[in-house]
């Protein structure tokens, strides 16, 4: 890059950065332009990172789908026309029953087989495990939903790992749920991944491949000798405390209720496992969806004139 008015000054007014600068790309809707994040694992203050859903014909471009094909496919919308067999929607789903149906592939729009299961899990509650896999695109999906709703009251539970056994304690960690572990200062916050159900060693395993695919900019022969250093202390750590070297404590806040960690001396107390429930705030129920619903309850239906006139006449007579 050359001076534009080629002057001989140290320090050129043409290349001199404001004091403040702001880089923004617009879109990309292959999802593969990255910024580096300053300070892993912690959330950069400076940087703002959106996820969203293609459409048809971003779809299109990319050659995911044939214009043809999605062109007459709204985004997001789900194509049920296709779905083979007997419809099941009226119907319970059993214990042992798997639910096969049809769906839009979220990245595609191609057509791609959804399965269901509900899943009792003992002295907690039932779920749903979802699982979606594309034939086209390649794109797989597996998600856990409760199917008892939001709770009464917010669900606060802390683990204090002290030994290997814990590891293979079951976790169910909601998609409303944060997930914190203190002793490494790392946070997850909520609605960062879909719900999922593994175990105590399944959940850090993937905290762990979650990272290296967020921050592997940081972990690069290019990048800062000080971040890469501390970011792979941290995945030290990780594998510490998967091979039972080293132990940590884990807190899950779920406002919604609905994550759970396994009581390996149930139906006694576990003296590792400290669980608290707790009124949710304003905000966790805006947040939630419960305000509105509570609006709309409470909002008066108002009876047009043709129906006044029914009820006045049938009361009068």
């Amino acid at each position: 890059m050359s001076c534009r008015t080629n002057c001989s000054m140290s320090v050129c007014p043409c290349f001199v950065v404001p004091h403040s600068l702001t880089v923004q790309i617009l879109d990309d809707c292959s999802g593969n332009s990255c910024i580096e994040f300053l300070n892993p694992p912690a959330p950069d203050p400076q940087l703002n990172k959106k996820l969203y859903t293609r459409s048809a014909a971003q779809n299109a471009d990319l050659g995911l789908a044939a214009a043809e094909t999605v062109a007459d496919v709204p985004n997001g919308s789900e194509d049920l026309s296709s779905t083979s067999g007997p419809s099941n929607r009226d119907n319970d789903i059993g214990s042992d029953e798997i639910l096969s149906f049809t769906c839009n592939c979220p990245n595609c729009q191609s057509p791609a087989e959804n399965l269901m299961k509900p899943v009792d899990i003992p002295m907690f509650k039932q779920v749903i495990i979802m699982s979606l896999k594309c034939d086209r695109c390649g794109f797989t999906s597996n998600e856990v939903k409760s199917s008892g709703g939001i709770e009464s009251k917010g669900l606060r539970i802390t683990l204090e790992m002290s030994e290997e056994a814990d590891l293979s304690r079951d976790a169910l960690v909601a998609e409303t749920a944060s997930l914190s572990i203190p002793q490494l200062e790392l946070q997850v916050n909520a609605y960062a991944a879909s719900g999922h159900f593994t175990t105590i060693e399944g959940l850090l395993i993937g905290m762990k491949r979650q990272l290296t695919t967020v921050f592997s900019l940081s972990l690069g022969d290019s990048s800062d000798p000080g971040r890469a250093g501390k970011l792979k202390a941290l995945l030290d750590r990780f594998n510490e405390v998967t091979s039972g070297q080293a132990y940590f404590t884990i807190e899950i806040d779920d406002p919604a209720g609905n994550s759970y960690i396994q009581n390996l001396y149930a139906p006694d107390p576990d003296p590792g496992l400290k669980i608290e429930e707790y009124s949710r705030t304003k905000e966790q129920d805006e947040e939630l969806g419960i305000t509105a619903l509570l609006a709309s309850e409470q909002t008066p239906v108002i009876a047009d004139e043709g129906e006044e006139e029914a009820t006045a006449a049938a009361e009068s007579t």
